[in-house]
This record gives C-alpha cells, structure tokens and sequence, in this order.
C-alpha cells in the first residue's frame, strides 16, 4: 500500500488532532506534556526528557482573577516554574495557581502560561511501553519482527504510530500486523499505526520481509503517540462550574531508537 506524501504528513500529525475536537467554554485551561526519548545500541536508555505546561485562556473578563487548584502527582523530583505574576506561596503551600495582584487580571483571548515543568527520566522502569525490534538477515534479504508490550497496564495510549525506515528500493511483504500498516515508497518508510493500546492489547506484532537490505537499514524508528499524562498535574478551576473546559493533559512522544535490539519507549 502507498500514498502520497501530505497524506503521510497528515497521518504523523495524527498525535495532537484530538486536542482540535476539544470545546473552549469560557476558561480553557490546558495541560501538555512532551516527552522524548533516545534509546541507546544496548538497549539502555540514554535520555528521557519531559518538558510540561499548563496555560489558561479567557473570553469573559469576568473570569479574569480566577485561580487554579492543582493536583501534584510528582514523585520523581520535577524542576517547576510558575508565572512570576502567580502568588509562589499558593503553589508551594496549596498547589493552587492564584495571581498575586488582581490588579493584574489574566488577559482575554490570549493564551497565558501558568506553569511548567522539566524532567528528566534514568530508569526504563518509568516508561510506559517497550519496543522490541529483531531485524534477522538471510540470504533472500531480511525478516523483521517488530513487538510493543505496555509496561503500565493502567495507561491508555492513543493514535500509536511508529515509523520504521527500510532499505532503499525495496517494498516490505507484511505478513502479521496488530492494528494497521501503511507502506511509503517516496521515504522508503513504513508506518504502523495502532489506534488504542490498552490491557486489552498489551502485547502486539508487526512482521515483514525485504528482499535486501541489513539490519542497520531499519534504524532509527519514530514512535508518536498520546496518553494522559502520568508524570505531572491534574488541574481543575475553582468554583467555576460549567464556565470552564479542561483540554486532557496529552504527552506527545517522539522516541529515536538507535541500535537493536531492545529498546524501551
């Protein structure tokens, strides 16, 4: 199966087009976490970076001094900011997001920044799901077995879609497949897309044959995908009722694996 380059464009981006279907209310608070992860020949991590914020937007200035009590799930030593016009004593003692001053309300139809977060991730242990790759060389070219096992089984990762390049010339023969797959000739790539991966689906497979190529020519892969977010906040306003829409916390992963033939995302 082939398809044309903006529609494979359209398909990697697959990853935030659910934050569109989100309705804004009055005061829209959202939560977002990306996350990127490099694995490295060994199967070792070798970097895992979480970068978080969260963002309140208006459009009634009525609800220009309102406050945000959040919850912090943090137990793995998160670096956090917020906004120098936030009272630090309410988030340090509370967890709430409060202005310091209601002199300086929240502006209207602007997007404002409350509160980030930085975090670094050392052991594999903390990450939600494994990739387990096995390119095998013969002489009639190379078999390639692709596994994901969920290591949480308490998330719901959503839109999965993981990119594998392949040798120059050489169009994959797909023999197994959970979920589905989509073959790009122009980039020499195919695509493998799981819509939902929860307990359920804990373990899947993607098997293949090339008739060339090595084992190197199906590294680094690309995994995407989205989640609700494990590692910082959940947020709620503060006696606002309806007024309010809360966008899901997301994390976007872009994971980059090296090497075979352990790799964890």
């Amino acid at each position: 199966m082939e398809r044309s380059s903006a529609t494979v464009d359209s398909a990697e981006r697959a990853v935030t087009a659910s934050a569109l279907a989100v309705p804004h209310l009055p005061v829209h608070i959202k939560s977002e976490e990306k996350i990127s992860v490099v694995v490295s020949r060994d199967g070792g991590l070798e970097s895992c970076e979480i970068l978080g914020s969260v963002s309140v937007s208006l459009t009634d200035p009525q609800f220009s001094t309102i406050c945000v009590q959040m919850t912090n799930n943090d137990k793995h030593g998160a670096q956090l900011q917020v906004h120098p016009n936030l009272d630090k004593k309410e988030w340090q003692q509370r967890s709430v997001l409060k202005l310091k001053s209601a002199n300086k309300p929240f502006p209207v139809n602007v997007d404002v920044g409350v509160l980030k977060w930085r975090l670094q991730l050392a052991s594999e242990e903390s990450l939600p799901i494994t990739l387990n790759c096995w390119p095998n060389e013969n002489p009639d070219g190379c078999v390639v077995n692709i596994e994901y096992t969920l290591q949480m089984e308490q998330m719901t990762l959503n839109n999965v879609v993981i990119v594998i390049p392949l040798p120059p010339a050489t169009t994959p023969v797909v023999s197994e497949c959970e979920g589905s797959y989509e073959y790009i000739k122009s980039k020499s790539q195919l695509v493998w897309a799981i819509a939902v991966i929860d307990e359920s689906n804990k373990n899947g497979t993607l098997e293949f044959t090339t008739d060339n190529g090595q084992t190197n020519h199906f590294f680094p892969s690309i995994v995407n995908h989205e989640l609700k977010a494990v590692w910082g906040k959940e947020n709620r306003s503060k006696s606002l009722g309806e007024a309010a829409s809360i966008e899901p916390n997301l994390i976007n992963e872009n994971s980059e694996f090296l090497k075979p033939n352990r790799v964890h995302l």
